[in-house]
């Protein structure tokens, strides 16, 4: 493709130069040095980061369009409005538009899917998840009496170890006694 001059790409792009210089030093637009030691576009990489250029452009540019029909009566030409002259340029810049909203919608689509393919292979070599033991029952009533009076037991039997002496002498003075 050809290769323009930083003032060339913002005329045929209708943007300012400095949008175009911030776009090569943030790195969303590569250029190269020229011959003649300026700064070099390639078209490609204007159309990747600011998409097609202006119609009208493309005209100046040497580009043949559809040129409107002149007329020499000056009443017709004044009576014309601005924006009906433009009306066919505005409707094919529109219509370029959609194509490249439609060309994007199909690609986002395209993309989507292929992500969506991709999640379910992963989520397919996943392995299963582990099954949730049940929890475990409760135990019945009686168990739990049964457990309370060996702890009372084991306390009781504990604190008369430590008394006993003092139970011991209780307990012959009762059968003695």
């Amino acid at each position: 493709m050809a290769i323009l001059s930083i003032s060339e790409a913002a005329r045929t792009w209708r943007m300012g130069r400095t949008t175009i210089q911030r776009a090569i030093r943030e790195g969303r637009l590569s250029a190269a040095i020229q011959s003649n030691g300026g700064k070099g576009i390639d078209t490609s990489e204007l159309v990747r980061v600011f998409g097609e250029p202006c119609i009208d452009a493309e005209r100046d540019a040497g580009v043949d369009a559809p040129t409107p029909p002149t007329t020499n009566d000056p009443m017709q030409a004044d009576t014309e409005a601005p924006s009906q002259r433009d009306a066919p340029q505005a409707v094919v810049a529109l219509q370029t538009q959609v194509r490249l909203l439609e060309t994007q919608l199909a690609e986002a689509h395209d993309r989507e899917l292929w992500f969506r393919r991709q999640l379910e292979e992963v989520q397919r070599l996943l392995p299963a998840p582990a099954p949730v033991p049940p929890p475990k029952p409760a135990p019945p009533r009686r168990a739990r009496l049964w457990l309370l009076a060996a702890l009372l037991l084991a306390l009781l039997a504990f604190a008369g170890w430590r008394w006993r002496d003092v139970i011991h002498a209780t307990v012959v003075r009762l059968v003695v006694g």
